[in-house]
């Protein structure tokens, strides 16, 4: 929705942005950055650092970051995240190069968004003129803005579609502001200077010009961005290469021996390139160890320090200082408390966990309200003084009453959560007393998590929070659980964490949170959890990752996952909650490409009109292509009649010449006709898609399908659904809608790859909707487009129909898989069957 009539009465914040790897500046960008200073002395002056952009992003728009940390280049991490800094604070954002000439304020007075051209010389740099692309080029070297202004949003919106974008010109860059400027369509509040104001001159002229005042200019841009010297300038490469070499020359030599530096230099120069060499791998390793949070190489662990709520220190504890400290304390008795009911093989593996700690004085509390599960007697056949049993009647307590218990049976000085279902490295306990110790606080959690789904091939790394399930507290510091069956723990840790000193361990490896199906929390749960992670692995980078983590968890990761997915009541694949029926009625967007079609459309008419959504709530679009049967002067035809019932009906033309004598289904003709079919559905959308809600996909010649569809399908509360698609003997059509099987990964797919995209046999590692009887919702790993209901915002996001082979996959099998990369979760209906010819 468009607010600029709501900001009318707001101005330009009086701050100014400015953003660099370090709070540590160039000399020469420092000198920059003091005219702001000296030119604004009652302003507000920001300076962003790599690490505040991230963390910025992650707290007000986590959904940018796969796009933001998959970027190729730093220089497009920075074009993009001042775009959401002006939408979130407003202000004035300026490069570190650009310099202040006098003071800006005239310049801001009564607008809303300020933008400046660049110098006219830089569309023949370019080559914009000669291609004819756009008449200027607006430059986001300094942007000014009121707050959360639609323009920004529209911004923000558009960059996912750039993502693979290799240019950071065009991706991020003034390229990519000027095209979307272009194409926004409320640009009257929008100011566009003049270049003479902000960039009057350009990077051949501006190092002659001295710091004199120039014209009416507000700023004067010395052009030292990357992406300008990288592309424009190789004398400029040439030179920050050699500089680069210098320094790491020089630092060796400043840090080498003197025997050494005089035997490399006088006898053997190759030996110093070699200890160089040496040298700054050293430095990289141990600076990657100490980023990642690793508990390994150096022995550090990086924690944040929360006094009463607040994060007062962010520090690298030495683990192996504070383990003496635990050690003159006499290592103080730590309760781990478990609870469990009829989840045998789960809780044999939590054991196992415990029984592995690396911190000698521990015990372990299990609690039991199953009594006849077999856990009892596996527990005493171990002889374990460590563990204490305690089996309670089948009452059906809620979990967090059983909690309360298992405190109330704990002898510890101190206590930690055991759930009975994840996984804790060998190190946890110890790691995280120590750093407990080192700050002297009174409990200690993680701040981020392993996440993994075996069945789904997901292994990755959970955002940055507070997870109640690594608690580790005094026990005189904690209350009671809230006696319910879950979300028994977050109040508890909330008042905690208010009224306590409190350690978060950034060592993601001390504990997976392991989705199996059975889990407490659902998988739209977990779910949640992942469309917010920070780093995801898949294909062969998630064997990869898996194998290390094997390593340092000293076991066999993928027995533990069939052992659980045995335990969880047999249901491998999904569970869901009810659908529930939508609060409102929202616009959908019906989309249709057609060919040949002549004797189809009447009937796809005709079955719309059934349909009982409303019909002032849905509108139409077609794109015909390529028919030789009249089908575009049918639908023609037909158009007045349908805008007196719909919202709103289009007709579109885009011939792409394919013809063809052989059936659709051929394997040879796969990849040319879906590829077209591709690149019509993007057209389509391109050029319909305006303010609406949801995109429904319908294919043209579908039979027959239950006149509430579409009702069915938003009630599905997902952002990707599709119904199940048969034929009429009942038989499944719609095969590009499939599951994964659980032992997917170990099949060999590659003698079904032709042309670049995967064609399997039937069934061939997959599982189909047909097969998924009596389930409401299943969730999948391809989709079809027989009928396919889709989040408009994910396609506004850059969600499209890939007409190139994506990871094998292309269209719709492609757009799935796009969509579970960027966080969205296709899913399917079993339930609701549709009909296809």
């Amino acid at each position: 929705m468009d607010n600029t009539n709501d900001m009318n009465d707001r101005s330009i914040p009086r701050i100014i942005h400015q953003t660099w790897k370090s709070k540590r500046l160039p000399r020469d960008l420092g000198r920059f950055r003091k005219t702001w200073l000296d030119c604004h002395p009652d302003w507000v002056h920001w300076l962003w650092t790599d690490a505040d952009n991230r963390a910025f992003l992650e707290k007000h728009y986590p959904w940018f970051l796969p796009v933001y940390d998959n970027y190729e280049r730093k220089i497009m991490q920075v074009d993009a995240v001042r775009y959401f800094i002006l939408h979130r604070f407003g202000g004035v954002y300026a490069d570190l190069d650009l310099e202040c000439l006098q003071p800006i304020d005239s310049l801001l007075e009564g607008k809303r968004v300020v933008i400046g051209c660049e110098p006219p010389g830089h569309l023949l740099q370019h080559g914009v003129e000669e291609r004819g692309d756009f008449g200027k080029i607006l430059c986001n070297a300094f942007m000014a803005s009121v707050p959360e202004h639609p323009f920004w949003e529209y911004v923000m919106r558009a960059l996912p579609a750039r993502g693979t974008e290799t240019d950071p010109l065009s991706a991020t860059g003034p390229f990519f502001l000027t095209r979307t400027y272009e194409s926004y369509e409320n640009k009257q509040g929008i100011s566009v200077e003049p270049y003479e104001l902000l960039y009057p001159l350009d990077k051949n002229a501006v190092g002659r010009a001295g710091r004199k005042p120039i014209g009416r200019a507000y700023t004067v841009h010395h052009w030292r961005g990357a992406w300008w010297s990288g592309a424009y300038s190789p004398k400029s490469l040439a030179r920050g290469a050699w500089g680069k070499m210098r320094k790491v020359f020089t630092f060796a030599i400043r840090r080498a021996k003197p025997w050494i530096r005089r035997v490399c230099l006088l006898v053997r120069p190759d030996r110093l390139l070699r200890y160089i060499l040496r040298h700054s791998l050293h430095l990289k390793m141990e600076l990657s160890s100490r980023v990642s949070g690793s508990v390994e190489g150096p022995g550090q662990v990086w924690v944040s320090h929360m006094s009463k709520g607040e994060c007062v220190a962010r520090a690298s504890v030495d683990l192996p200082a504070a383990r003496t400290l635990l050690e003159e304390a006499g290592y103080p008795l730590v309760s781990c408390l478990m609870v469990t009911r009829e989840r045998l093989a789960l809780a044999q593996k939590a054991v196992e966990c415990f029984c592995r700690q690396t911190y000698p004085n521990r015990e372990l509390v299990i609690v039991n309200d199953a009594p006849h599960d077999g856990l009892e007697q596996w527990v005493n056949s171990l002889n374990d003084p460590l563990i204490r049993y305690i089996s309670l009647a089948d009452e059906g307590k809620p979990l967090g009453e059983l909690r309360n218990l298992s405190f109330r049976n704990a002898r510890g000085e101190y206590f930690s959560q055991w759930d009975d279902d994840d996984m804790s490295h060998p190190d946890r306990l110890m790691v995280q007393m120590s750093s407990m110790f080192a700050m002297h606080a009174d409990a200690s959690f993680l701040h981020q998590q392993i996440l993994w789904h075996p069945d789904r091939r997901r292994l990755g790394v959970s955002a940055r929070t507070m997870l109640e399930n690594t608690m580790l507290v005094k026990k005189d510091r904690i209350g009671k659980y809230q006696t319910v069956e879950k979300g028994e723990d977050t109040p508890l840790c909330e008042e905690l964490v208010r009224n306590s000193e409190v350690v978060l361990c950034n060592a993601p490896n001390l504990y997976i949170y392991l989705f199996h199906g059975g889990n407490t929390w659902d998988e739209k749960h977990f779910e949640g959890i992942w469309k917010r992670r920070l780093v995801g692995y898949k294909g062969g980078e998630y064997d990869r990752a898996l194998s290390r983590l094997q390593k340092e968890f000293g076991t066999v990761l993928d027995e533990w996952a069939e052992t659980f997915a045995a335990a969880s009541l047999d249901a491998p694949l999904r569970t869901s909650a009810p659908p529930t029926t939508p609060r409102e009625t929202p616009h959908i967007l019906v989309l249709t490409p057609v060919k040949n079609a002549a004797e189809h459309v009447q009937r796809f008419i005709n079955n719309l009109d059934a349909s009982s959504y409303p019909k002032e709530r849905l509108s139409l679009a077609f794109l015909e292509s390529d028919s030789d049967d009249g089908t575009y002067g049918m639908l023609e035809k037909m158009l007045p009649e349908l805008r007196e019932r719909y919202a709103r009906v289009e007709l579109f033309r885009r011939d792409f010449g394919y013809r063809t004598l052989r059936p659709r289904w051929t394997v040879s003709e796969q990849f040319v006709r879906r590829s077209i079919l591709a690149r019509s559905r993007n057209l389509l959308l391109s050029r319909a898609l305006r303010d609406e809600e949801w995109v429904l996909w319908m294919d043209v010649d579908l039979l027959s399908w239950p006149p509430d569809a579409i009702e069915r399908l938003l009630a599905a509360n997902e952002d990707i659904v599709v119904p199940h698609c048969a034929r009429p003997d009942g038989t499944a059509f719609d095969l590009n809608t499939f599951v994964l099987a659980r032992n997917a990964h170990q099949l060999n797919w590659s003698r079904y790859v032709y042309d670049g995209i995967l064609q399997p046999p039937v069934g061939y590692g997959r599982h189909y909707l047909g097969e998924f009887t009596g389930r409401e919702k299943v969730e999948v790993d391809g989709v079809g487009g027989t009928m396919l209901l889709v989040c408009a915002d994910a396609h506004r996001e850059g969600l499209v129909f890939p007409a190139y082979s994506h990871d094998f996959y292309i269209e719709t099998e492609g757009l799935a898989q796009t969509a579970k990369a960027m966080g969205y979760r296709p899913c399917g209906l079993p339930g609701l069957i549709i009909v296809h010819g």
